[in-house]
């Protein structure tokens, strides 16, 4: 199995400050590349694949993904990796009932009094299919334009920073539509974005 590794996300359009994933790579075995599930990439699968997963192993995959965002990002120390104090989780796209960037904004939340868990300052206006199947860049990001909405009444006083999570990133569609909406509401509040995993993947537009 590779070992899990960090690496920087691109951010062409900058719709974000500073962005990460933890793992570089999340499918099964390739045999072309060689390459295996990263340890995260496993926790990921296992949540989002594992239709019958009990409660108490979902809670304990959450566990150990925010785990590794801490180390990550340095929350326990008092210099942070990123300078934000909310958390947003991506709205998922699928319609499994669960949503485990939204389970981790809620554990961060929980665990650090100074993150707040904004997840709730967006809403899905339009039904988005799995994109997961979808291999052309434009194909997606025209699927997603327009899905997400900011409350017009949402309260973002106090927030200096917002680090949004996602569990996958492939070709970074989902993340720079939630960027870009939070961008039109607020463009004043930095943005820091943090996947789970990667996946390997050739795109017909530069990311």
């Amino acid at each position: 199995m590779s070992k899990s590794k960090h690496i920087i996300l691109p951010n062409t359009r900058k719709l974000w400050v500073k962005g990460y994933s933890l793992s570089l790579y999340s499918r099964s075995y390739d045999s072309v590349s060689g390459q295996d599930y990263s340890e995260i990439g496993k926790l990921v699968y296992e949540y989002k694949w594992f239709k019958q997963l009990p409660l108490s192993r979902r809670n304990e995959l959450v566990q150990l993904c925010g785990n590794a965002i801490s180390v990550t990002l340095k929350l326990e120390e008092e210099v942070k990796e990123f300078p934000f104090n909310s958390v947003i989780g991506v709205i998922p796209n699928g319609e499994s009932g669960h949503s485990l960037p939204q389970d981790l904004a809620l554990m961060l939340s929980a665990k650090y009094s100074w993150i707040r868990n904004d997840s709730n300052c967006l809403t899905k206006v339009k039904q988005v299919q799995q994109i997961k199947g979808i291999n052309d860049y434009q194909l997606r990001r025209d699927a997603l334009k327009d899905a997400y909405v900011v409350s017009p009444d949402y309260d973002f006083s106090g927030v200096e920073g917002i680090l949004i999570l996602d569990d996958v990133y492939e070709s970074g569609a989902t993340l720079r539509e939630f960027c870009r909406t939070l961008d039109r509401a607020v463009p004043e509040i930095p943005r820091y974005v943090l996947t789970l995993t990667h996946l390997k993947s050739v795109w017909s537009e530069p990311r």
